[in-house]
């Protein structure tokens, strides 16, 4: 027989294999034989077995019964897919009800249907809609934001605000006995499920909104990932412990101060779960600095620390991939995933991770913790096996048991921070050598090393990249200031501190020519210039005291700080670092005492030094204690001297 137009029509999906299908022994079974016969009518008419009038006979289904399933078959539901043999349900509703007689009419039986009703209510009154809607959302309204409201708080101002519309106790939705709460509720409900992303979002916070846009099979990525080094994840996490820290006062006194919780920054690699390297800041936030610390310590060969923890050792096979796998030693990877942090976004990372790591970055969605869930998963894990064990933990939460003062137990305990790297250490060993669900039960170095006996290629760092200072030096442009009118010698500067040497001073030509610096945020006592064709001019050396002490661009740019808020104030034959530890010892705040401590922590040599000046200063003999020193001594009371022919 010739298709009927209704199946002939364009962009209809005609092929009944395609369809959905119906799990027929859940149907009812009196909804059975119904629905077989209607399957079996639609399946003679769409594939052309049986004329209209067979068709009837064989299932007893009419040609007006026939066409109207087989529109329904071909009609589309709200996702955009054909319903199919879902249509042949009995009884299944397809589209939403819509009431279209006016609320409060009585039917023959004088009795009142509210079927519709409430719908129909918020369409003629959209003041009360959007209060409604208003109210479930959270949205302000010129007023202060309030917390998420109850639906039965929601229901009271939904009477008020029908009561101010006119609507009196004998007319919908006041003459029900609950006054419209289980529509409310049944309408909200509907409201959830139709836009249940942007529901999650207002009424159950951030976390709930950001895992509700979080669809799983949009976040896999296409290719999956099974070879070494081809994908990393970096990610930083505040352990959930109080440390101490100890320094020495001015009197030499040794002082004990708790610190912020630190940060434990650390790279994994996808496919094998093995961690490649850490780092721990103390900061409040990490910076750049601590991302090519974490990045630096990941790309060079391990080296063991010293233990001073009693008990605590590595395992057998001390549980790093370049102790264990000669090919890991310098290998670098492909792809590294982070999240959007503004220190994993500092121009500096990026340089340093396409100049000499060579790989792709990819920064994901924002707000998308779940996006990096292998290392998010593995910060649970060492806090639960290692942080969370010890007295001072804050535990996961502020209501957590087991946080029981826990900077009274650092100070108790003296739970340091050389503590907390050693542990640090040992826990990351364990977990490399330990057996994991995700990859087989394999340990993540020995997936490693049998896919790299099996041949997986791992990509190493060239020999001339391998420098140390590569990793944390980045490049910066400077214009040559100078006056030949003036007499001033060429020089350059940066950080509020002037740059120079033999060559730049006596090259008047330099001057507003734009140099290239290579910058070692490390070490700011030099800097490696460039020409602007390309070739090296030399190293530049800070001027003063700048160029003496080893120091790091954060300390330089703290002391600035400081200088710029008028908190201190040296000149240029002043010593910057003596000052700026004297502002730290003056100021009894816990806030200087932790920077101080840190300073002798983390730049032990510069507070050696300074302390070593300062007390050679106060310890200088005067003139009547010892022997006179020439240059110490005032002009008017210089030593004459006898010439003897």
């Amino acid at each position: 027989m010739v298709r009927k137009s209704l199946i002939e029509r364009e962009n209809l999906e005609v092929h009944i294999s395609n369809w959905p299908q119906v799990n027929f022994e859940n149907l009812p079974e009196m909804h059975r034989d119904i629905f077989a016969k209607r399957k079996q009518a639609v399946d003679l008419y769409m594939t052309d077995r049986a004329t209209i009038l067979d068709i009837t006979k064989q299932t007893g289904v009419n040609r007006v019964d026939l066409f109207r399933l087989i529109k329904r078959c071909l009609d589309y539901d709200e996702d955009g897919k054909v319903y199919g043999y879902r249509a042949l349900i009995p009884y299944k509703r397809m589209k939403s009800y819509e009431r279209s007689k006016p609320i409060n009419v009585k039917d023959k039986l004088e009795k009142v249907s509210f079927n519709g009703s409430f719908s129909k209510f918020l369409d003629e009154h959209p003041s009360i809609a959007k209060l409604v809607l208003n109210l479930y959302l959270n949205k302000s309204q010129g007023g202060v934001k309030r917390p998420r409201m109850r639906i039965i708080d929601i229901h009271d101002k939904f009477v008020r605000a029908c009561k101010n519309e006119g609507i009196i106790e004998n007319e919908y939705p006041l003459n029900t006995y609950n006054k419209g709460l289980r529509s409310l509720e049944r309408f909200f409900r509907k409201l959830q499920n139709d836009h249940f992303t942007e529901i999650v979002s207002a009424r159950f916070g951030v976390d709930a909104g950001r895992r509700a846009k979080r669809v799983p099979s949009t976040y896999h990525s296409k290719n999956i990932i099974t070879r070494p080094y081809q994908q990393v994840q970096f990610d930083g996490h505040k352990i959930d412990a109080i440390f101490t820290i100890t320094y020495t006062t001015p009197l030499g006194h040794r002082v004990q101060e708790t610190i912020d919780r630190p940060w434990l920054l650390l790279l994994i690699d996808v496919a094998t779960r093995t961690v490649l390297g850490y780092h721990i800041c103390l900061e409040k936030e990490y910076s750049s600095t601590d991302v090519l610390q974490c990045i630096k310590r990941a790309t060079m060969p391990w080296r063991e620390k010293t233990l001073s923890i009693h008990g605590l050792r590595y395992p057998d096979q001390i549980g790093y991939a370049s102790a264990l796998i000669s090919e890991t030693s310098w290998a670098v990877w492909d792809e590294l995933l982070f999240d959007n942090a503004k220190a994993n976004l500092a121009n500096i990372v990026k340089d340093r991770l396409r100049r000499v790591i060579g790989c792709d970055v990819n920064a994901g969605p924002v707000n998308m913790p779940e996006y990096r869930g292998i290392i998010e998963r593995l910060f649970g894990l060492l806090e639960e096996n290692g942080y969370h064990r010890l007295p001072s933990t804050t535990g996961s939460n502020s209501k957590d048991p087991r946080r029981q003062d826990p900077e009274d137990k650092a100070r108790k305990y003296n739970i340091s921070i050389e503590h907390l790297e050693e542990l640090t250490e040992i826990l990351i060993a364990n977990y490399n050598l330990r057996p994991h669900s995700g990859i087989e039960n394999f340990s993540p170095l020995g997936s490693m090393k049998q896919k790299i006996e099996n041949n997986e290629l791992v990509r190493q760092l060239p020999e001339e990249k391998r420098s140390e200072l590569i990793f944390l030096s980045f490049q910066a442009k400077r214009r040559v200031a100078g006056s030949v009118e003036y007499g001033k010698r060429p020089f350059i500067q940066f950080e509020h501190v002037t740059y120079h040497n033999s060559i730049l001073s006596t090259s008047p030509w330099l001057i507003n020519k734009e140099l290239t610096l290579l910058v070692n945020v490390d070490d700011l006592r030099t800097i490696r210039a460039f020409l602007p064709d390309g070739s090296e001019l030399g190293i530049l050396k800070a001027h003063g005291h700048w160029g003496i002490i080893a120091h790091s661009l954060r300390l330089r740019k703290a002391i600035y700080k400081l200088k710029r808020d008028q908190k201190i104030n040296f000149s240029a034959d002043e010593n910057p670092f003596e000052i700026y530890i004297g502002y730290l010892e003056k100021n009894n705040d816990k806030t200087s005492r932790v920077k101080l401590a840190k300073l002798q922590h983390q730049q032990p040599e510069i507070y050696q030094q300074v302390t070593y000046e300062k007390n050679s200063d106060q310890n200088l003999p005067s003139p009547k204690e010892g022997t006179p020193d020439v240059h110490q001594m005032p002009i008017t009371k210089k030593l004459k001297r006898t010439i003897v022919f």
